[in-house]
């Protein structure tokens, strides 16, 4: 009789066991997509990290809603016209601008390079005021531009006249854009 008992007991505590495991799975799946649910949780905003002195400015501006002046919509303008239509130069290219105050200017620059070159953009710029002016270099790909260097972005004076440069070596032959554009 004894052995009767605990054959009968064995079983019962087993499927007790199944089933109250069962419940417990179905449960943490009934509630994984509640809680993983982004549309009702809270979400920890991204910091914006520029890639380049250009970007953080472009930022800024749009932080303190610069962008919505006419300045401000034609700095941008001017910076996207900058890559989409450059001019096209040769290796030794020189050239000397001017750019007034209170203006949206920037220049676009195209040179086409061979695998194993070193490109070397150098700008120098001396100002009545102070100024920063930003120098950026694009790797023209797929239709687009994507950004590779830029160069520090300087503060420059009539005092003290700043050389931004900018050094890459070329590891397969394709179109580069250098931006010059003050702030």
């Amino acid at each position: 009789m004894g052995a009767d008992a605990t054959t009968v007991a064995a079983p019962r505590r087993g499927r007790a066991v199944r089933w109250l495991r069962a419940p417990l799975w179905c449960t943490t799946l009934a509630f994984l997509p509640i809680a993983c649910d982004p549309a009702g949780s809270e979400s920890i905003e991204r910091s914006y990290w520029p890639r380049s002195a250009h970007q953080a400015y472009g930022h800024s501006l749009a932080q303190a809603r610069l962008t919505q002046s006419a300045l401000g919509r034609e700095w941008l303008a001017a910076a996207e016209h900058a890559l989409a239509s450059p001019i096209t130069v040769e290796p030794g290219f020189a050239a000397e601008g001017v750019f007034a105050p209170g203006t949206a200017a920037a220049w676009g620059y195209r040179i086409t390079s061979r695998a194993g070159q070193r490109l070397t953009a150098v700008v120098r710029v001396t100002a009545v005021e102070r100024v920063e002016v930003f120098v950026d270099l694009f790797r023209l790909e797929g239709g687009g531009s994507v950004h590779v260097a830029s160069a520090a972005a300087l503060p420059a004076t009539k005092v003290e006249p700043q050389e931004q440069r900018i050094e890459w070596q070329v590891l397969e032959p394709t179109d580069y854009i250098v931006r010059v554009q003050p702030e």
